[in-house]
């Protein structure tokens, strides 16, 4: 049979951009399809803008660190920095627009482009309004958006996103639900900007999911900068009065209640698949409406020319993972050779200090501490840490018996750069005996992390061998 495109994908994501444009350039006709704008979340509503916001934000705040490094006066942050600083990330946010995700640009590099939100007809074509096209592969990239509460009054009351945001003039007072990643990041880098800021979860504590002193730390920071932490709360109920939003919310052990207001409420608790318009039924893909599409390790669906990659296939949302899968997708579907999405996923949540991890750590169902070794350094034992008066952090690398690497935390200093030569290491199989003995430069943050993998060693010299050592090579050791 004869199609219109090798490849369609739809959705103009990351995950989308990398496989179009990656199919193009090896030379499959390809037909990339948007229903919004191209560059996805990540350009418009995700990394870019809250990225933007944050470096302003230390910006602004290492103003008033001055007084840590011997300077005078500090600058006291107001709400004319947010209403500047929210223009400013509109025009970086057009300003990568403009450079990487150009139309132009994107047609030139052999990629048909079509606007419009496309349904399935059947496994093998798509309609965008009354057009229909036909490809041999698809590649389904739609995304995934904010996900919402089902609280009383929320809906009435529009409540920001991380889509919208950053399309507000400015206000001087935040309530965000939620203290994952984009809640933490948010609300401090809002704080630091003057905004009064409240964050209200359900958990105990915040960045849950990641080592208990990583999440400590960041409570620190926050609290630090005047941030309102209102913790194991459920929210009941939310209204309008005189102009602002108030938010009733309820102590889980007590059943206390509690009112915030502000004049915005930001949900960021976490996001949803884009998988109930697109039709799939017809094309016969199998999906959850809370897990997305369900995809193989080759990031295939049950219909095997029929690929999904990015947020609305996966847990890990990320950029830099759509793009990974992206790229699997097209080594399968063009070479035929049987690549698999690697297991081993950097993220960092660019708080500060920034989190950064990789694979377990001490909270997960895998680790065993009668199997995994577990190595840490402080950063109050780091020398660039001392002289950045950065103290507040760790480096954390849990290892199996043998030395592999199978998870680390760094928190502190540039922890989501650092935490790449940790990914570089697991995804090659090499040992932490190995990264010990890369000479790292001084005074760096990762010469700490050689100094932490130096410990491996250390861990097997007892007092037994130690003498065995002093006796074969006639050291006298210390009386």
């Amino acid at each position: 049979m004869k199609y219109d495109y090798d490849i369609i994908v739809i959705g103009a994501g990351g995950g989308g951009l990398t496989a179009a444009i990656g199919g193009a350039g090896i030379g499959a006709s390809v037909l990339l399809i948007e229903g919004e704008k191209l560059g996805g979340d990540c350009t418009h509503y995700g990394c870019v803008p809250s990225k933007a916001l944050i470096r302003a934000a230390h910006v602004a705040h290492a103003q008033n660190e001055r007084v840590h490094v011997g300077l005078e006066s500090a600058h006291l942050a107001s709400q004319d920095d947010v209403h500047g600083v929210l223009s400013h990330v509109r025009s970086v946010v057009a300003d990568i627009e403009s450079r990487f995700e150009n139309p132009d640009d994107i047609r030139r590099q052999g990629v048909d482009i079509l606007m419009g939100f496309a349904t399935f007809v059947d496994s093998h074509t798509v309609a965008v309004d009354d057009k229909k096209i036909s490809g041999k592969k698809i590649v389904i990239a739609a995304g995934a958006r904010p996900a919402l509460l089902p609280i009383d009054g929320l809906a009435d009351v529009e409540p920001k996103t991380n889509r919208t945001i950053f399309d507000a003039d400015d206000f001087a007072s935040l309530t965000i639900i939620g203290s994952g990643p984009i809640g933490c990041e948010l609300g401090q880098a809002f704080a630091r900007l003057g905004v009064d800021v409240s964050i209200v979860t359900r958990d105990a504590v915040v960045l849950g999911h990641d080592e208990v002193e990583a999440g400590k730390i960041v409570e620190q920071s926050l609290l630090d900068d005047s941030v309102a932490l209102y913790y194991e709360k459920d929210v009941q109920s939310v209204s309008v009065s005189a102009g602002k939003k108030n938010v009733i919310v309820t102590c889980k052990k007590t059943g206390e209640k509690t009112e915030i207001v502000a004049d915005e409420i930001l949900v960021a608790i976490g996001r949803q698949p884009n998988v109930e318009k697109l039709g799939l039924d017809r094309a016969g893909v199998h999906f959850d409406v809370r897990r997305g599409i369900l995809v193989n390790a080759k990031t295939q669906t049950n219909v095997p020319h029929i690929y999904a990659v990015g947020d609305i296939a996966t847990r890990w949302k990320f950029t830099h993972y759509a793009n990974h899968m992206a790229k699997i997708a097209l080594t399968n579907m063009i070479f035929k050779v049987p690549a698999k999405m690697s297991e081993v996923i950097p993220r960092a949540t660019f708080t500060a200090p920034v989190v950064a991890s990789i694979g377990i750590n001490t909270l997960s169902p895998e680790y065993d501490a009668s199997v995994h070794h577990v190595l840490e350094k402080t950063y109050d034992h780091v020398d660039r840490a001392i002289t950045d008066v950065q103290e507040d952090g760790f480096i954390r690398i849990i290892t199996d018996s043998s030395g592999m690497i199978v998870g680390a935390t760094i928190v502190g200093g540039p922890a989501g750069e650092m935490i790449n030569e940790i990914a570089l290491a697991m995804q090659n199989r090499i040992s932490v005996t190995e990264l010990s003995d890369t000479i790292h430069v001084y005074p760096t943050y990762g010469y700490g992390l050689r100094h932490c993998s130096d410990q491996f060693r250390a861990l097997g010299y007892t007092k037994k061998k130690k003498k065995w050592v002093q006796r074969i090579f006639g050291l006298r050791g210390r009386g």
